[in-house]
């Protein structure tokens, strides 16, 4: 999700490039996929580029285009690298000396397919996170991190058969650091978990 604060001022624009993994448990609301009525160890990874934009000194909007994949542990399904996008926002409500306080929304969408045996197997389906927290200055590089809420829905279609998926879990923490390259350049890296899964990304 990045830093729950602005990074933007008014007016300003930003490019950059992010890539993600998270791996997790996922509860299947209807079909017949799964172990005890989840889908274990689900991996979904994104490559996107980020466009983004300073609306005013304390919030920015942001916009998502690349690539995505899935994979399902259990070996029955690898999806290929195909479309996906996301869109998001950060806003700063609070600052004080050498540290801010804020919020993020990031939705993003993914859609992952393969085909092994004449069976085509398909995964299609959005992850909405919302995150709360400080970002503290310590010189040269920033800390940020916090809590964050997730909703997933998707469908995992195997052949004919649609089953509907959603998340495992609600809550979770995450907590990332940032590291001035250039005036104009910044290095990111995050780590979040919830109780039943992990996720991992780095930007620039």
């Amino acid at each position: 999700m990045g830093s729950p604060v602005s990074d933007l001022e008014a007016n300003k624009w930003k490019l950059g490039f992010t890539y993600s993994m998270d791996q997790q448990d996922l509860k299947v609301k209807s079909g017949t996929v799964g172990t005890d009525g989840k889908l274990k160890d689900f991996k979904t990874n994104k490559y996107f580029a980020e466009v983004g934009y300073g609306i005013t000194e304390a919030w920015q909007i942001y916009a998502l285009l690349g690539l995505s994949k899935a994979k399902y542990d259990d070996g029955t399904f690898s999806g290929g690298n195909d479309f996906g996008w996301g869109i998001g926002t950060r806003y700063t409500f609070h600052e004080h000396e050498n540290w801010k306080w804020g919020a993020n929304g990031q939705l993003t969408w993914i859609n992952s397919d393969e085909t092994v045996g004449g069976t085509k197997t398909k995964y299609d389906g959005y992850n909405i996170q919302v995150g709360v927290g400080p970002e503290v200055d310590l010189g040269g590089w920033s800390l940020y991190g916090g809590p964050f809420l997730q909703y997933i829905d998707a469908d995992y279609e195997v052949g004919s058969t649609k089953n509907e998926i959603e998340q495992d879990d609600w809550f979770g923490g995450f907590i990332g650091a940032k590291v001035g390259l250039s005036e104009n350049v910044n290095l990111g890296a995050e780590f979040n978990a919830t109780p039943s899964g992990y996720g991992f990304g780095a930007n620039l």
